[in-house]
């Protein structure tokens, strides 16, 4: 049995909640409806709108989902769109398989002319038809700027709404469970999961990151400074999450109910860190994530300027010594011929 599994290494902070749990004046982009239950063989269509945009010049939409359960077979820009009456530029869909995770994506844009832009109170930006593979589960996620797509260590496709100037515009989302007719009623929970390390000043530290493992989700921390380890934007589709098992690879091993954890590696070299989310079904069922933590070095940069004071001091004090020697000797050699 097929069963969707959301794991995310990202840098930053979460931004994708739950639209139930949001103001209703703020920027969303929404997938509806939230639920969806189906047979095997069926089609289905989701809508992907947005809220409360003053101005809206450009927007991309990335869709992400278990491809082994359903399969995205077309989307477009329907007549009453949120660019409606204006001249607009579109590119997608476009199809891919994160290299992380496994899961598929579908990515979508469009994009006004010229200046032009859009005030948008509630309007659709696009919809997709999806048609069920086989019996399982599966979320249909929009991806955000630390919950991307991902088809390379740098590639990274995520949904976003920008301004006239180009300028990102916030935004909180929500996502739509699938469940096949016939699959399990115990959904296990997914794991979204930033990594926030300290920022390196550049002007006081030489950063050594070393290796990097290919293919594999990492990140770099640093010997001696904290690493802040955050699932709070994990879920669990039909219940709760009840605790976090980290194990951070250095042989401490944490277990608690808060997603946000603090370590400090006090070694350098790669760390293999699993984390196991636990949820609260009957019986309980968890989804385990690993990853590779690079432990490298912050080396404070020397200032050398002391040392090149005291070097041009010295060569002043040897080129004044030098012109003194010389100016002597000048001065014998003339008495000398004199005499």
């Amino acid at each position: 049995m097929a069963v969707a599994y959301i794991i995310i290494l990202t840098f930053g902070t979460i931004q994708t909640t739950n639209a139930q749990q949001q103001a209703s004046t703020s920027t969303q982009m929404l997938i509806t409806p939230e639920y969806i239950e189906i047979p095997q063989g069926e089609n289905f269509t989701i809508t992907i709108n947005a809220t409360n945009v003053d101005a809206l010049f450009s927007w991309q939409v990335v869709l992400k989902y278990n491809g082994t359960v359903v399969n995205c077979t077309e989307a477009w820009i329907p007549s009453n769109n949120v660019f409606s009456g204006h001249i607009v530029n579109t590119a997608g869909p476009e199809y891919g398989k994160d290299v992380y995770d496994g899961l598929d994506f579908m990515m979508f844009t469009g994009t006004l002319q010229g200046e032009d832009e859009a005030s948008v109170i509630n309007g659709i930006l696009l919809e997709a038809n999806f048609t069920v593979k086989e019996v399982g589960s599966t979320i249909i996620d929009i991806t955000t700027e630390s919950n991307p797509a991902r088809t390379g260590q740098y590639a990274k496709f995520y949904s976003h709404l920008w301004d006239p100037n180009i300028e990102e515009i916030s935004f909180s989302s929500n996502h739509c469970t699938v469940k096949v007719a016939g699959s399990t009623t115990n959904l296990p929970p997914q794991i979204v999961l930033a990594v926030q390390v300290p920022e390196v000043n550049t002007s006081r530290y030489f950063a050594l990151t070393g290796y990097v493992p290919v293919g594999t989700p990492f990140t770099y921390a640093f010997k001696g400074y904290p690493v802040i380890f955050n699932a709070s934007g994990s879920q669990d589709p039909d219940g709760n999450i009840t605790s976090y098992l980290w194990d951070f690879g250095d042989g401490n091993v944490t277990e608690t109910r808060e997603p946000v954890v603090v370590h400090v590696y006090n070694s350098t070299g790669q760390q293999r860190v699993v984390l196991t989310v636990f949820d609260n079904g009957e019986p309980p069922l968890n989804s385990t994530y690993r990853f590779v933590v690079v432990v490298g070095l912050l080396l404070e940069r020397f200032d050398w300027s002391p040392l090149l004071y005291g070097l041009a001091a010295v060569l002043l004090v040897a080129i004044v010594v030098s012109a003194g020697r010389k100016a002597r000797k000048l001065r014998f050699k003339s008495k000398v011929r004199r005499g």
